[in-house]
């Protein structure tokens, strides 16, 4: 069984009562109680709490048949819950207030790791061919002022003379070859047909990039038949 009791402390009251039990819990106290004792009934100490806040709890292994509080400087109100056998209680108290504010940053975040479909607000797309190690700019480190996500990707191409290895970079300034900066993604080379090296593939999971930096495009041998686009939300 679990009993409550209210007991009004002075400033640094020093106040006994006889409430007995193996569990104690300040339930409500608007300031930290000093110390707390949970004593025998010839004084012998079970128990001692100090600094106690609301919702402090103990559970003493032997009984107690009396507690001691010895309150701080200021004067308060306090509400005790007590008792024997499997007593207890995690019951919320009090009251919550307050603002929440959700920032520019916070909300792209926020947007950023959304399961739901999420329109771009850029893309980039070409036919062109690629020189080797020359970039294409899909957006620059300025237009990303406040973080990316990469929502769709892809590359096919073919080169004549060896492997065909383009990348997506994300990069401050434009990267110098497909591994100057961070690889967003890179496609595959798929197979050899005539001599002539393809590649081919396209991004299977958005990518999330920081503000600051720029995606870019980039070939490490000139690359034909090329076909790239990209999708985007600058957020």
């Amino acid at each position: 069984m679990m009993l409550s009791v209210l007991i009004t402390l002075a400033a640094n009251q020093v106040t006994e009562l006889a409430l007995a039990g193996n569990y104690f819990e300040l339930r409500a106290a608007p300031y930290a109680v000093s110390v707390i004792e949970l004593t025998t009934r010839d004084g012998g100490i079970v128990s001692v709490l100090e600094n106690v806040e609301s919702t402090d709890n103990v559970k003493t292994p032997r009984k107690f048949d009396k507690i001691r509080f010895t309150n701080g400087a200021t004067p308060q109100t306090i509400r005790v819950y007590y008792g024997e056998g499997e007593t207890g209680s995690n019951r919320f108290t009090g009251v919550v207030s307050g603002q929440v504010s959700l920032d520019a940053a916070t909300l792209a975040a926020l947007e950023s790791v959304s399961i739901n479909p999420v329109y771009s607000s850029g893309h980039y797309e070409t036919a062109s061919n690629y020189s080797a190690n020359t970039p294409e700019t899909i957006f620059t480190a300025a237009a990303n002022t406040g973080g990316a996500v990469i929502l769709s990707a892809f590359f096919e191409g073919v080169s004549a003379v060896s492997n065909i290895r383009p990348a997506f970079i994300a990069k401050a300034t434009a990267p110098a070859g497909v591994l100057d900066g961070e690889v967003v993604f890179n496609p595959p080379t798929i197979g050899i047909f005539g001599g002539a090296y393809f590649s081919s593939g396209g991004l299977i999971q958005r990518q999330y990039l920081p503000a600051g930096v720029g995606l870019y495009i980039i070939t490490n041998i000139s690359a034909t038949q090329c076909l790239t686009s990209c999708r985007y939300k600058l957020l």
